[in-house]
């Protein structure tokens, strides 16, 4: 009992050492599932990492790969060193996937550096192992190019890296990559001078999106391009038309002022300067700062230049007030950025300095358990000496009891041995006894008469046998011969059962010398069943014998 409580005491002891704190594989499971959360808890979780270069290498690459994305998410700089440390030891362990991974986010950390060539040639790098990515990696290893090519305005190049990425995606899994690649693709498109390429691709889209109410936003962004593209085209008319298509898909009220905004730069571009100042007046309402500082600005121009000076001053100044209060909500906007940066480092803070105090604590707490443990070891060491003392007494004991024992039973083996040779010459004896008695009964004359004591394999299932006929005078020999052979059998039979008369004591005299049923049917010409009942009534009615399992035949044979 004690041994068992030592162990649970040990293990209890050991949860609560590594307990402590969690273990470097369950960090890093935590930082990964804070990917595209939360740089931060990204970061505080690496960070409680102890001794990095201790890890496993598998450990190690996971923790510079995880380190270098929290990094350059936080602060735009890629750390190379943590790229050179981690894709050699993904290659070593064999981790085909995140080492893949790796080089493509050591390609991406180019684009921080506006190094186009070291990009591209990164990439070709990659060129052959493209069937080991997953369709995820290929379509970053394609975009890294395509973005390159675009940048350096190789229009076609990039075309042909947009297609290879819009063949990868499913519009069934990833609706929103779809929408991107496209919207990409058409840029390109535009770029190159394809207006009705750009236009059906646009157009294409409405179809495809228009249907999901889930990516309803997607479908007015689409149109809010097509919009965008007939202004940039200079095509007023179409411009004009589109807007209409752009109120249809627009996604809250909100949108509404943005919507009139256009409408007034295009009415003005058709110089249509009324219904232009109409519908900027109605935009400069607007509850969101930009689009009624532009509304306010485009109006003013608008005034001035059909000479309405009073007007335009007070629309100069509603638009100085604007700007002054957008500024006014930027900095309030990014102080209150700062102050939850802040904040969030201090709850960062606030947490390192419990998992600490909790460390702290459960490290206390293994210390007393230890403690414990060896004092109830000390005290199992000196209960168990006791116990190995009482043991060896106690077998010595055993020993001398076990040797009395044998010495018992050696005398009782050889008592036994003596009592089996006397049951065997009493066994000898008796069945001379016997051999005498039956040598006897061959000599008187009725015995003659018996088949089952005289003739050996007697049958009694004879034809030719015939009925067997006792005088009385032979009946005087066969109770007298039984008497004599059984040790007065007659006379104590009389004595114990007196109900049983002459007739009966015949029977029991037939019986005890094992006359057969034959033969006693013969002797009393009835049936077997008839001397079978005459046995149970004997039995029963005049013995007063109950016991079931007890027949007259073995209860005579006993009697003596």
């Amino acid at each position: 009992m004690k041994k068992s409580f030592l162990i649970i005491l040990c293990l209890a002891l050991l949860s609560c050492v590594t307990g402590c704190k969690d273990s470097t594989q369950t960090l890093l499971k935590k930082s990964v599932e804070m990917e595209g959360i939360s740089t931060d808890s990204m970061l505080f979780y690496l960070q409680q990492i102890q001794s990095p270069n201790h890890l496993s290498d598998k450990q190690r690459a996971e923790y510079c790969f995880q380190l270098y994305k929290a990094t350059l998410w936080k602060t735009q700089k890629p750390k190379d060193s943590l790229l050179k440390v981690c894709i050699p030891l993904f290659l070593h362990v064999g981790d085909t996937a995140q080492w893949l991974q790796a080089q493509l986010e050591q390609a991406n950390s180019f684009f921080y550096k506006d190094q186009p060539d070291s990009i591209l040639h990164s990439a070709r790098e990659l060129r052959d192992k493209t069937e080991y990515m997953t369709p995820t990696q290929q379509r970053y290893y394609y975009n890294i190019q395509k973005f390159t090519y675009f940048n350096q305005k190789k229009y076609p190049e990039a075309l042909k890296l947009a297609n290879k990425v819009l063949a990868l995606n499913n519009p069934s899994n990833d609706t929103l990559s779809l929408f991107y690649d496209h919207r990409t693709q058409l840029e390109i498109l535009r770029k190159m001078g394809k207006t009705d390429e750009v236009i059906e691709g646009y157009y294409k889209m409405l179809e495809w999106f228009a249907p999901s109410k889930e990516y309803h936003y997607l479908t007015y962004t689409i149109a809010e391009d097509i919009v965008n593209y007939y202004l940039g085209q200079q095509d007023f008319d179409k411009a004009l038309e589109s807007v209409q298509n752009l109120r249809l898909y627009r996604r809250n009220r909100y949108d509404i002022p943005y919507y009139q905004l256009i409408r007034g730069q295009i009415f003005q571009s058709l110089h249509q300067l009324d219904s232009a100042g109409y519908y900027y007046k109605q935009a400069a309402t607007s509850t969101s700062p930009y689009i009624a500082i532009e509304a306010t600005s485009r109006l003013y121009q608008l005034t001035n230049a059909t000479q309405q000076p009073e007007q335009a001053y007070y629309l100069a100044k509603t638009e100085d007030i604007l700007y002054k209060d957008l500024t006014s909500n930027l900095k309030a906007k990014e102080t209150t950025r700062k102050y939850n940066e802040v904040k969030l480092q201090n709850e960062l803070y606030q947490l390192r300095l419990t998992q600490q105090a909790k460390e702290l604590w459960m490290m206390g707490i293994a210390v007393i358990l230890l403690l414990i443990a060896l004092l109830i070891l000390f005290f199992y060491h000196q209960e168990k000496k006791k116990r190995l003392v009482s043991e060896r007494r106690l077998q010595a004991e055993q020993a001398g009891e076990e040797a009395r024992r044998l010495q018992h039973e050696n005398e009782l083996l050889h008592k036994e041995a003596e009592l089996s040779a006397l049951r065997e010459k009493e066994i000898i004896m008796r069945n001379k006894e016997s051999e005498m008695r039956e040598a006897l009964f061959r000599h008187i004359s009725f015995f003659q008469k018996l088949p089952s004591l005289h003739i050996e394999n007697s049958t009694d299932d004879n034809p030719n046998r015939k009925k067997i006929t006792v005088s009385d005078a032979e009946w005087c020999e066969v109770k007298q011969a039984v008497n004599d052979a059984f040790n007065n059998f007659v006379d104590r039979l009389q004595e114990d059962y007196p109900q049983l008369n002459e007739k009966d004591i015949c029977f029991c005299c037939l019986v005890k010398i094992n006359v057969n049923i034959q033969d006693l049917s013969d002797i009393y010409c009835v049936s077997k069943a008839a001397i079978t009942k005459r046995k149970y009534r004997i039995k029963t009615e005049k013995m007063h014998i109950s016991d079931e399992t007890l027949s007259l035949d073995a209860i005579l044979q006993n009697f003596g």
